[in-house]
């Protein structure tokens, strides 16, 4: 897979639409797309996060404190259905692309302290 690594791990059991307990594995990472056999390039499949303006002098240190609501990870903007992808995500391009954009609102900073 490109060597490169799990940035995202979340792993658990689910009842699926037929009733059966199923175990998924939504990991997400490096992504790798091979244009026609031809090609292989590795796009930047990372989410940036901002974050409030402070103002520190060099060598200063601030502590930043994240939240992440694990649920938009499946909601928004795209509704993730584990019925048809619950496993095998790392090498699915088009699954790591939504995962990614999934991610842009997840995290939030609930403070800033010195």
């Amino acid at each position: 897979m490109g060597g490169g690594y799990h940035h995202l791990q979340l792993e658990g059991r689910y009842i699926n639409s037929a009733d059966d307990t199923i175990g998924y594995a939504y990991h997400s990472g490096s992504t790798i797309k091979n244009d026609a056999g031809a090609t292989t390039t590795y796009p930047e499949n990372y989410i940036w996060i901002k974050l409030p303006f402070t103002e520190k002098n060099f060598g200063e240190s601030i502590h930043v404190y994240l939240e992440m609501n694990v649920a938009e990870w499946f909601k928004n903007p795209t509704t993730w259905d584990l019925n048809t992808s619950y496993n095998g995500l790392m090498d699915d391009y088009n699954a790591q692309v939504l995962m990614r954009e999934n991610g842009g609102d997840v995290f939030s900073v609930t403070s800033l302290t010195d």
